[in-house]
């Protein structure tokens, strides 16, 4: 995912992935950021948004028109996504 996002490895430590409805403050308030303004955020349902961080900055943002799955936690780089039929759950440290 952050390879198509044109990130390179080492460029980004957190990603983090936002659902519809999307609320700037909402957004700002998790990524501890303050004044950040989001434009063309989408809003067609099951879309969402990626955020990729890198030393509590953003690095890239990108829309998620990938079928629609429920996330929990934020990804690091060496993090492994386990799936589930219905979920899928993020393991840091491998």
């Amino acid at each position: 995912m952050a390879e198509d996002a044109g990130l390179s490895p080492g460029s980004w430590d957190r990603m983090y992935r936002f659902s519809l409805p999307l609320l700037m403050s909402s957004i700002n308030r998790d990524l501890g950021l303050t004044g950040t303004v989001w434009e063309n955020l989408p809003d067609t349902a099951g879309q969402g948004l990626i955020v990729f961080m890198s030393d509590g900055a953003v690095v890239r943002a990108t829309v998620d028109r990938a079928p629609v799955v429920e996330v929990d936690g934020y990804g690091t780089p060496e993090a492994l996504v386990e799936a589930a039929p219905d979920r899928l759950t993020i393991v840091s440290g491998h």
